[in-house]
């Protein structure tokens, strides 16, 4: 028997529910998951790297400078717009 959530589950609906376990229960879960492969950060980083490539590769390359460049200002001033 399995459970089905259509709504997206946050790592603040799962805490609490992690803390009404037993001890037993915690270890059955801590178990599970170590079983699971740890996630490679440096992949998934150059994964999103590519994506992000893709999309501004339609862009001239001194465009997406000057965008990227207004934002980092916006985001340093406290601002966005």
């Amino acid at each position: 028997m399995g459970i089905s959530i259509s709504d997206a589950v946050t790592l603040d609906d799962v805490i609490p529910l992690v803390y009404r376990l037993s001890e037993v229960e915690r270890e059955e879960l801590r178990q599970i998951l170590e079983r699971k492969p740890p996630i490679d950060w440096k992949a998934e980083w150059e994964k999103t790297v590519a994506h992000f490539h893709q999309i501004f590769a339609k862009f001239p390359e001194a465009e997406v400078e000057a965008d990227f460049a207004k934002a980092l200002r916006e985001v340093r001033s406290g601002r966005v717009d």
